[in-house]
């Protein structure tokens, strides 16, 4: 009768640890799985074609939470200074390093957004000064100490030469 107590508990003991290891072997396979459907999803896209993904779920995001100006696609900047920012023009007063910067130059209107907690944080107009006598020139998003997104650029050149600041 021992024998078989002791060969009761050891079969108990080998079925637990089978079901713990075929429950790491499954976790595994999905994360594989996770991983390979990321990739498929992004393969064969340039880096600008997965920029333009993430602006245009940005723009998303925040028509969801307000009217977007329609016709253009913004520049886009994410904020990684902001008491800089903060220092050289009111209108970034409650900006966050990871805030991003949604520059529509067409509609004159800059919006600064909160991805961590979905909040519009400010809008406000902005100045375009054109460059007298120049074909061309470069248009400047309101992004000092912040980066820009590689899917947009914070300055262009083009036959529009201008040059953008935000008013008060």
């Amino acid at each position: 009768m021992k024998k078989d107590s002791s060969l009761l508990f050891t079969i108990k003991v080998t079925r637990r640890k089978a079901q713990y290891a075929m429950g790491v072997a499954v976790a595994i396979l999905l994360l594989l799985v996770i991983a390979r459907a990321f990739h498929w999803w992004n393969w064969g896209l340039s880096t600008q074609q997965i920029q333009q993904r993430e602006v245009a779920s940005l723009v998303a995001k925040v028509g969801n939470l307000m009217l977007l100006p329609t016709g253009e696609t913004p520049v886009v900047a994410t904020i990684t200074d902001a008491s800089s920012l903060k220092a050289q023009q009111p209108f970034y007063k409650d900006a966050q390093n990871g805030d991003m910067i949604m520059v529509y130059t067409k509609a004159e209107r800059a919006i600064v957004y909160r991805p961590s907690e979905n909040k519009i944080i400010n809008v406000g107009p902005i100045y375009l000064n054109k460059n007298a006598g120049t074909s061309s020139g470069s248009v400047s998003a309101p992004v000092g100490g912040a980066t820009s997104s590689p899917s947009s650029t914070a300055s262009t050149t083009g036959p529009a030469a201008k040059t953008t600041s935000v008013r008060k």
